[in-house]
């Protein structure tokens, strides 16, 4: 009886005991930040439960008082020195950051050591721009759309500038929007001359997109005088282009093999009036063919090129 009062008392004191086995709480290792960016990281460390129904977080802030931890999370009490990690987001850049592991069980809490990081700087902008389509017809519309990526790039106004042709003068403010949530933004565009354009993001510092260009086709059009006829038969194309191109040369195009159009005949564009030029030139149509009119451009517009027509040889 009295080695028996002898033995409690020596537990109280909590002396170990031969032959008593005392059950071991978990550990916690804090580990490194990886994948750091100028708002997120994530944190690593490992855990070993001992056998305890084990759970864990982070705790992290500007400081060793810490102040922001991420959700508990459960460990295997089966496996040991579990490796561990838990990503945080809305970090300051350039900014120094505290963090340490955390594992609970129901009556134990244990602390990993501390340990810092660093967010580096956020990444510039940037942004680009790009006409769709490429090439219109004198008239017609393109939409110039780009994106802003990098930090903060929702609802920042983008200026739209344009240069005409000749190319020679300074880029001119043309229109200003907003980017919307995922940075994207677009302008609605009529350039009556091949045209370079460039946007300009009011972020800090401003960052401005490679230089695009729209360019200009001179719009033709092409009328035929019958689309089926006897071989050797004469057809007429006529036509307009848009705006007056007075002296260029207008070339009657036929499809060869392999959907290549080659030259049949030939004229130049007359003056009519203001804002347009026409052609007339008539050909002996002797088999059945694709044809089309292309007119040749200048530098201040592209060639311009009609739809095709069948003309069809009984």
């Amino acid at each position: 009886m009295k080695s028996g009062k002898t033995l409690l008392a020596i537990c109280a004191l909590g002396l170990a005991v031969p032959g008593a086995a005392l059950a071991a709480g978990p550990t916690a290792t804090t580990g490194s930040a990886k994948s750091v960016t100028a708002t997120t990281a994530t944190l690593a460390g490992s855990v070993d439960p001992n056998h305890n129904a084990t759970n864990f977080h982070f705790e992290y802030g500007r400081s060793t008082s810490y102040g922001s931890r991420t959700p508990d999370a459960p460990t295997d009490p089966t496996k040991r020195n579990q490796a561990v990690s838990q990503g945080v987001t809305g970090l300051a850049p350039r900014a120094g950051y505290h963090f340490r592991i955390v594992a609970t069980t129901s009556g134990n809490t244990v602390l990993g050591k501390d340990k810092t990081f660093t967010t580096p700087a956020p990444p510039p902008n940037s942004v680009t721009v790009a006409p769709n389509p490429a090439t219109i017809g004198f008239g017609g519309s393109t939409v110039l759309s780009g994106q802003l990526t990098g930090p903060q790039n929702a609802g920042v106004t983008i200026t739209l500038q344009q240069q005409p042709f000749p190319f020679t003068g300074p880029f001119q403010n043309v229109t200003t929007g907003p980017t919307d949530n995922a940075g994207n933004f677009s302008f609605t565009v009529v350039p009556p001359l091949n045209t370079h354009y460039q946007v300009q993001a009011r972020t800090s510092p401003r960052v401005t997109s490679p230089v695009t260009t729209a360019t200009v086709a001179y719009a033709t059009s092409m009328k035929a005088t019958s689309k089926r006829v006897h071989n050797g038969k004469r057809v007429k194309f006529t036509g307009v282009v848009l705006p007056a191109h007075d002296g260029a040369v207008v070339l009657i195009e036929r499809r060869g093999k392999g959907g290549v159009f080659n030259k049949v005949a030939q004229t130049l564009l007359k003056h009519t009036q203001l804002p347009q030029s026409t052609y007339s030139r008539t050909i002996r149509i002797h088999r059945t063919g694709v044809f089309r009119v292309h007119v040749l451009g200048d530098p201040s517009r592209a060639d311009g090129f009609t739809a095709t027509k069948t003309i069809h040889v009984r």
